[in-house]
């Protein structure tokens, strides 16, 4: 749910109309919205490591393999690959590199993108007030047959 997250603060800071940065005369797809955002504000995320993974035999931006390995995988597929499960109980997924040894991302990804969500502006109370003033000012949708709060039945 967090990479859902992050999607969604992407095409906030970059709506659909926004311009492609790769390429000329595009919009920017939802990809490219999710690694650009994610690029942007990386210094949160990997504070104190690469920002770099080396996965399936090639070197990626921690931006791509999340938005490729997790966020696709997890919300069109419905898995982690299987090469990305973890191997160490104090782990979420791990990672073997070329040389033989594993880099795993514990729990502390997921605070961190948690984090990182919670603090862009776009999610700000400011930015998001107009919104919330027009749902409290919708109709309410009526409660469904069998959930309103009724005695239960002896």
């Amino acid at each position: 749910m967090l990479l859902i997250g992050v999607a969604a603060t992407a095409r906030k800071r970059y709506p659909v109309d926004t311009p492609s940065r790769k390429r000329a005369k595009q919009k920017m797809g939802d990809r490219e919205a999710f690694t650009v955002f994610l690029n942007h504000e990386m210094w949160r995320l990997v504070r104190e490591h690469s920002d770099i993974v080396h996965f399936r035999g090639r070197k990626r931006p921690i931006e791509e393999f999340l938005y490729e390995f997790l966020r696709c995988e997890l919300v069109h597929n419905a898995v982690v690959p299987p090469d990305l499960q973890p191997l160490r109980s104090e782990d979420l997924l791990t990672l073997g590199l070329p040389d033989g040894s594993m880099i795993g991302f514990s729990k502390l990804l997921l605070v961190r993108l948690n984090d990182l969500i919670w603090r862009a502006p776009e999610n700000s109370f400011a930015a998001t007030q107009g919104k919330m003033a027009k749902l409290s000012k919708r109709t309410p949708n009526p409660a469904l047959q069998g959930t309103r709060d009724e005695a239960a039945p002896p």
